[in-house]
């Protein structure tokens, strides 16, 4: 079918040598350091088999209270920013490695004013796509997809890969893709077509 096998790890923090986390390294205040470190990791995750690292973590860390920040946050939380705020401070990280290469992200493991990151279609088709112009795909947080169920964004995991801005290509929707016989053509769910041409 000319699917990619990927095997992916987090490498926030490194591979074999382990590095303090972004936050951390950040209050060196040594961005050649950050570089060092991070490449480092790659070059050790590469030749440990690992194709796609879900490193560096550019979240701007200032409230402990929203999910995940640097591993230090709550699982789940909710964000409310204003847009002026997440356009001028908390998106230029991201603009950044968009611009340096990054072919891939994974979203946010939170909401924003109300909107949850896995399935928020702004977020992910009109900021990441359309106006960074991310390549690749988006790919959720562990667990995100059960976390949209048990919020009651959605019935179930199903209903979740048809809420706008999914665009995890999750097993269920790849299986139901080959037990309908779907050509591989425009019929395709978009979150496959999208992983194959990744």
């Amino acid at each position: 079918m000319g699917l990619p096998l990927l095997f992916r790890l987090d490498v926030i923090h490194g591979y074999r040598t382990v590095y303090p986390l972004a936050l951390a390294e950040a209050g060196t205040f040594n961005p050649d350091l950050m570089k060092k470190t991070a490449r480092m990791a790659a070059r050790e995750s590469h030749s440990g088999g690992v194709a796609w690292d879900f490193a560096p973590m550019v979240d701007i860390a200032r409230d402990a209270r929203w999910g995940r920040v640097s591993e230090g946050g709550r699982d789940y939380n909710t964000v409310n920013m204003a847009m002026s705020l997440f356009y001028n401070v908390y998106l230029r990280p991201f603009q950044a490695a968009v611009r340096s290469g990054a072919q891939t992200a994974m979203a946010a493991f939170n909401d924003l004013n109300g909107v949850p990151c896995t399935v928020n279609k702004f977020l992910l088709r009109e900021v990441l796509k359309d106006t960074l112009g991310l390549p690749g795909f988006v790919v959720s947080d562990a667990n995100a997809i059960k976390e949209c169920v048990s919020r009651g964004i959605a019935a179930d995991d199903d209903a979740v890969r048809q809420l706008p801005g999914h665009d995890r290509p999750v097993p269920g929707v790849l299986q139901g893709v080959i037990r309908r016989s779907r050509p591989w053509s425009r019929g395709r769910p978009f979150s496959v077509a999208r992983t194959v041409k990744a």
